[in-house]
C-alpha cells in the first residue's frame, strides 16, 4: 500500500511541476516534466496491475491454507490445470522431465502443508489457466450449493 502512495505522490509532484513550468513558459522544462509525468503514470499503471494480480494470488493461497484437504481434492480433480506431487522425489522428476521440456508451461511449485498427513504437497499450475481457476475454486468452496 505504501508503494501506491509513493507513486501517487510522485505523479502529483510531476503534475504540479508541469503546471509551474507552463506558467513560467520554460518549454524545455515543461517537455521534460511532461515526459516524466507520462513515465511515472505508466509505471504506476503497471505496478497497480501487477499488484492486484499478486494480491489475488496471495488471498487464494491464504484461503487454501485454511482448508488444505478440500483444496487438495479440488487440485487433484482438475489434473489438466494442476499437478500435485506428494514427495520431493516426484517433484524433482517432474521438474527435470516435464517442466523443462514444455518451455515452462507449468508454474510452481507451490507448497501446501496438509495437517492430517503432516506432509507438504507440491503443486504446479498450468500457465495462463491456473489464475482463472483460483477464483473458480474459491467460489466452489465458499458457495458449495451453486
Amino acid at each position: 500500500m505504501i508503494f501506491i502512495l509513493i507513486f501517487l505522490i510522485a505523479d502529483i509532484s510531476l503534475l504540479v511541476l508541469s503546471i509551474y513550468f507552463v506558467i513560467k513558459l520554460n518549454w524545455l522544462f515543461l517537455l521534460l516534466s511532461i515526459v516524466g509525468l507520462l513515465l511515472s503514470l505508466s509505471l504506476t499503471g503497471v505496478f497497480l496491475f501487477s499488484y492486484s494480480t499478486w494480491r489475488r494470488s496471495i488471498t487464494f493461497w491464504k484461503f487454501a491454507r485454511k482448508k488444505p484437504e478440500e483444496f487438495l481434492n479440488l487440485f487433484r480433480a482438475r489434473e489438466s490445470i494442476w499437478k500435485v506431487f506428494d514427495s520431493e522425489l516426484s517433484k524433482k522428476i517432474f521438474d527435470t522431465l516435464e517442466k523443462s521440456k514444455n518451455n515452462n508451461e507449468w508454474i510452481g511449485p507451490f507448497m501446501l502443508k496438509i495437517p492430517k498427513t503432516k506432509k507438504i504437497v507440491y503443486i504446479y499450475g498450468k500457465d495462463g489457466l491456473y489464475q482463472k481457476e483460483q477464483d473458480e475454486m474459491i467460489r466452489i468452496l465458499t458457495n458449495p450449493k451453486i
